[in-house]
């Protein structure tokens, strides 16, 4: 084979090489990083709260003081103070980018709570590890209205 030719194979052997993802980008072949998908208020942390919590946090139930339903919870949790109850947790209700520093998300899943606190929803099953990981995915990618 001619210098030349070489030169000129070597050239495409280098072409297909970065283009097959061998140049050090993420080729979707592991070692990359982890993208979770946009978690949406409307159509999958609403309806956590419609199934397991509207029974006791709307008006007549035991925690009507934090209004859950449909087009009231979002206002009534991002950046909103938590209700003094003489207990932890104290702070904000949802800290948009951050979980655990969320009083809601430490309702939910006991983080941070009191031992004489109860996890959400008090008196019923515990969410689901799923239901659990999107309000937390959701709260960490900045609490949207979306």
């Amino acid at each position: 084979m001619t210098k030349g030719l070489r030169v000129l194979f070597l050239a495409f052997l280098s072409v297909g090489v970065i283009s097959c993802g061998g140049g050090g980008g993420d080729s979707g072949g592991g070692g990359g990083e982890d993208v979770t998908p946009t978690v949406s208020f409307s159509a999958s942390v609403q309806p956590i709260f419609t199934t397991n919590c509207v029974s006791c946090h709307a008006p007549g139930g035991v925690g009507a003081v934090l209004d859950l339903r449909s087009g009231l919870s979002y206002a009534n949790l991002v950046g909103v103070p938590a209700a003094v109850t003489g207990t932890p947790p104290s702070g904000t209700l949802v800290v948009a980018g951050d979980h655990s520093s969320s009083v809601l998300y430490q309702r939910i899943t006991g983080d941070g709570l009191a031992a004489v606190e109860d996890i959400m929803p008090q008196g019923l099953p515990q969410l689901s590890s799923t239901d659990k990981d999107t309000i937390e995915n959701w709260i960490d990618q900045g609490a949207a209205n979306n």
